[in-house]
C-alpha cells in the first residue's frame, strides 16, 4: 500500500485521450511502471507528493522488469562502468554501434577523454555508484521489513559456479565436489554479501495500489523512468538478451542444497554476444528456473534466432513456459542518469541503470524524490547534462528512437 498521504500509486494503462473523466492535479506523474518507476513513485509518496504512475501496459513490469533474475548485487556494481565498454561486443559490435547509434558512440569518447584528462574523474564515479549501491541495500531491507512477505525478498547467499555446462540441475549435491579445471579448488563458491531473491515484478505488484487513474492527466511535475525509451532524452545504447523460464519443482526444500541460497551460473569467458547464465527464484506460488543472457545491440527486438547460441546451450530442459527478450538502457559512460532534463523545469529522468536496474532503484529513486521535494542536490556522476548531445524534453527521437 502507499505511504500514508500519498493521493495515489498506480499503474493506468492506454488511456483514451476522449475519456469522460474530471481532470485530477497531481504533484508529479511517473511515466513507466517497471521497477525503476515504482520504486521512484513510493518514494515520491514518502515525500509527501501525490502522485501517480502510468504505463502504455495493463500492469507494472511488463517488459525488462519482468525479465530481470531478481538479485540485488551491491558488490558487483562497483564494476559497473566496465558494461558500457564497447569494445567487449568485438568489431562487428563495434561498428553496428559506430554507425547505428552515433550519438552514444560520441558520447562514450568525450567520456573516456574526460577519464584520462580530469585527474580523479573515473574514482568519483566509481564512489558514487558504490554509495549508491550501499544506499539501494539498506532501503531494500526497509522495504522487506515494511511488507514482510510481499515484497518477494528473501536475503541469503548466493551460489556461484566458476564451471557448468548446459542443460544443469541446479540442485544436484554433485556440484559441491566439482573443482575447477586443473585446480583442486571447489568450481562452486558462495557469496558472503547479501543477495536478494524474488523478482522485480514481485516487488512491483506488491507496490500497486488498487486505485487506477484514468482520462489525462495534470500535474506539476513529469519523472520518465522510461527504460530503453529513455533515448529520447539522452544517448542509450539497447542492448537486448534473452530469457527461458521454466517451471522447477525437482527439490522439495526451499533453497538450494536445503538453504537459503539461490544459484547464478555463468559461463566462463564467454564470446561477445554468448553470455549464458542460470538462475533459480523462489516466487511466492513457485520455484522458477531462469536461463539465458545475450548482448545484442538492436535499436529494434531482435527475432530469438539471434541468440541461436545461447538456445542450443541451454536445451534438454523440456518445454519452457516462455521466452522473453527484454532490453537494458546502457548509457555512454555506464552510470544512472538522475536529475533534471536540461532545458526543463519541470521534468526529470531516472533511468540507465543498464544491467543494474533492480539494485540501483531504490537508491536513484530516493535519490530523484529528495531532489523534487526538498531541493537536495543530485552528485554530478547522475546528472543529465554531463551528455553534450542529450535532448531537452520529449522530442521526436526519430534518429535513434528504439521504443
Amino acid at each position: 500500500m502507499p505511504p500514508r498521504g500519498a493521493e495515489a500509486l498506480s499503474a493506468s494503462a492506454r488511456r483514451s485521450s476522449t475519456a469522460a473523466l474530471s481532470t485530477r492535479p497531481y504533484d508529479a506523474v511517473v511515466v513507466g511502471a517497471g521497477i525503476v518507476g515504482v520504486t521512484t513513485a513510493h518514494a515520491l509518496c514518502a515525500a509527501g507528493l501525490r502522485v501517480c504512475v502510468i504505463d502504455r501496459h495493463s500492469h507494472v513490469a511488463a517488459e525488462t522488469s519482468w525479465v530481470s533474475s531478481g538479485q540485488l548485487e551491491p558488490v558487483r556494481v562497483d564494476h559497473m562502468r566496465a558494461y558500457s565498454d564497447p569494445a567487449a561486443l568485438g568489431v562487428r559490435g563495434l561498428f553496428r554501434i559506430a554507425t547505428g547509434f552515433p550519438r552514444w558512440t560520441i558520447n562514450y569518447l568525450l567520456y573516456a577523454l574526460r577519464c584520462r584528462l580530469v585527474d580523479g574523474a573515473a574514482d568519483q564515479m566509481t564512489e558514487d555508484i558504490r554509495a549508491m549501491g550501499r544506499a539501494s541495500i539498506a532501503a531494500a531491507h526497509e522495504f522487506e521489513r515494511a511488507m514482510p512477505g510481499r515484497s518477494g525478498f528473501r536475503f541469503g547467499r548466493s551460489t556461484i559456479t566458476s564451471e557448468c555446462s548446459f542443460p544443469l540441475d541446479p540442485t544436484d549435491p554433485a556440484m559441491l565436489a566439482r573443482t575447477r579445471s586443473g585446480s583442486a579448488e571447489p568450481a562452486v563458491t558462495f557469496r558472503a554479501h547479501e543477495v536478494a531473491t524474488g523478482s522485480p515484478s514481485d516487488l512491483c505488484e506488491a507496490l500497486e495500489a488498487d486505485h487506477r487513474a484514468e482520462g489525462e492527466i495534470e500535474a506539476e511535475a513529469a519523472v520518465f523512468c522510461t527504460g530503453i525509451a529513455s533515448d529520447r532524452f539522452f544517448p542509450c545504447l539497447p542492448m537486448w538478451g534473452l530469457i527461458r523460464e521454466y517451471c522447477f519443482d525437482k527439490s522439495g526444500s526451499r533453497g538450494l542444497f536445503g538453504s537459503e541460497d539461490i544459484l547464478v551460473s555463468t559461463l566462463p569467458a564467454p564470446k561477445p554476444g554468448q553470455q549464458s547464465y542460470v538462475v533459480v527464484l523462489e516466487h511466492r506460488a513457485r520455484r522458477v528456473l531462469r536461463l539465458g543472457g545475450g548482448a545484442e545491440v538492436s535499436a529494434t527486438p531482435p527475432p530469438l534466432e539471434a541468440f541461436s547460441a545461447i538456445l542450443d546451450r541451454v536445451g534438454g530442459l523440456g518445454q519452457p513456459l516462455r521466452d522473453w527478450i527484454g532490453c537494458r538502457a546502457v548509457s555512454p559512460d555506464g552510470c544512472p542518469v538522475v536529475g533534471r532534463l536540461p532545458g526543463s523545469s519541470h521534468s526529470y529522468i531516472n533511468s540507465g541503470q543498464s544491467f543494474w536496474g533492480y539494485t540501483l532503484s531504490f537508491a536513484s529513486a530516493r535519490l530523484l524524490a529528495d531532489h523534487i521535494a526538498y531541493g537536495a542536490p543530485i552528485p554530478r556522476t547522475f546528472d543529465p547534462s554531463r551528455f553534450v548531445l542529450a535532448r531537452s524534453g520529449a522530442g521526436s527521437g526519430a534518429s535513434e528512437r528504439s521504443t
